[in-house]
């Protein structure tokens, strides 16, 4: 009986969740989530986000995507993430920054 009810409670994963989670959100949300998720390392919500939200598209209003934010705060798994998912590393922001300018910029080059 024990053995059962542990089975019956068991948590989704990581990408299911961050999936489940997104769903219920407006695009605006959406956006949010992702802003969050590039910028804390949250691969499990970034990966999600990139199957929802266009993967080179302006989150802010600096026009920097997922992969400036990502590469400015130095994570590594996020930034080669995008890049397997297609994410352009030459897609500039309205300033003129790369995700390696913006990486440089933060410390991490």
């Amino acid at each position: 009986r024990d053995a059962q009810r542990k089975n019956k409670f068991v948590a989704l994963p990581a990408y299911e969740a961050a999936l489940a989670h997104l769903e219920i959100r407006n695009p605006e949300q959406r956006l949010e989530c992702a802003i969050s998720a590039a910028a804390k390392g949250e691969t499990a919500l970034l990966r999600a986000a990139v199957s929802m939200l266009p993967i080179d598209g302006e989150l802010n209003e600096y026009g920097q995507t997922m992969l400036h934010i990502a590469a400015m705060n130095g994570h590594v798994r996020a930034v080669k993430l995008l890049l397997d998912a297609h994410a352009s590393p030459c897609t500039t922001a309205h300033g003129g920054s790369t995700a390696a300018t913006a990486a440089a910029a933060g410390g991490h080059m």
